[in-house]
């Protein structure tokens, strides 16, 4: 029943109190048979386990097939987003997920949204609305930034992905429909967020959780 210790308490004990017992060729037969089964199910479990290994490391690989990857020698760590989603923050506005890893393993999620236009909002908050649910996100002081040139500005935050937004992250990937509000000072701007941009955060989050 593979209670290969008890078996081999049992014997052993017999084995070394009662070595001239009748029973003790008995126990040496019992105990051989349970170390060839222990060693044949350790066996078994190591072809399993390498073949789980095996499968684990296609399937990080198929994730990470449309990953950017960009490394930070000095720290040791790389960071993966989207192959499709902007390498510059003046590129486009976008809603985005990245996350860092260090030897191979994921590490940190994080949430980037950017606005990039001609005039600038001076974005205070930004609201998402996924369907019908609501999520406000009020960066704190400084965690906003601001650039601009060649005729275009651009604003953006980024943080890691806490627990609670993990949440709001999965039902905003789960919506149908998706629109970021970029709250500025006086006005703000909507913009309902392209299938595909969703798509590349499904993506993303994919990998990190293969990782």
């Amino acid at each position: 029943s593979g209670q290969f210790a008890a078996v081999r308490t049992a014997a052993d004990t017999l084995i070394s109190k009662h070595p001239s017992d009748p029973g003790v060729a008995e126990a040496r037969k019992l105990l051989a048979e349970a170390e060839r089964q222990e060693r044949e199910a350790a066996e078994r479990k190591a072809e399993v386990q390498k073949q789980q290994a095996e499968a684990d490391k296609k399937r990080v690989a198929a994730s990470l097939k449309s990953m950017r990857v960009e490394k930070d020698e000095i720290r040791g760590i790389e960071f993966y987003s989207h192959q499709d989603s902007t390498k510059f923050l003046n590129s486009r506005s976008e809603l985005a997920i990245y996350f860092s890893a260090r030897a191979g393993r994921a590490e940190t999620l994080f949430l980037r949204l950017q606005y990039v236009a001609e005039d600038w909002l001076f974005i205070e908050s930004f609201t998402i609305k996924a369907d019908e649910a609501v999520f406000q996100f009020h960066p704190a002081r400084g965690e906003l930034q601001r650039d601009n040139g060649a005729g275009s500005i651009w604003e953006w935050f980024e943080a890691p992905v806490s627990p609670r937004e993990r949440a709001t992250l999965d039902a905003i990937l789960a919506a149908k429909k998706v629109t970021v509000r970029y709250q500025g000072k006086q006005y703000y701007k909507d913009r309902v967020v392209p299938a595909p941009e969703l798509e590349r955060m499904r993506q993303v989050l994919a990998a990190y959780k293969a990782m």
